[in-house]
């Protein structure tokens, strides 16, 4: 007896076509990235709410994110919020963690 064709099969499949179709690329892309935002906003309103100062919103990346039109604009959109971020998050941390030399 034979087992039952594997769900991976048809899985793997579905991914190269999905892959092959640029619109079905693009959407799965622009999906992962608007993930990431969503993650990360809640991360940065939790900091927001003990770090008064800390101030950071992902709404103009997400418009951004809306008009792109190839991977490589969602690329960008996504390299220039993560710049933009890992700046903010050193903000409120750079006057706690200063060093003192002895």
């Amino acid at each position: 007896m034979l087992p039952p064709e594997s769900t991976n099969v048809k899985t793997k499949f579905a991914q190269y076509h999905a892959f092959e179709d640029q619109a079905k690329r693009l959407e799965i892309a622009k999906k992962f990235i608007e993930a990431k935002f969503n993650k990360s906003q809640a991360v940065l309103d939790y900091l927001k709410l003990r770090y008064p100062e800390f101030n950071f919103d992902v709404s103009n990346e997400r418009k951004k994110l809306e008009e792109v039109k190839t991977i490589k604009e969602i690329m960008g959109v996504e390299g220039v919020w993560h710049g933009d971020t890992g700046m903010s998050f050193q903000k409120p941390f750079q006057k706690s963690m200063s060093y003192v030399q002895e």
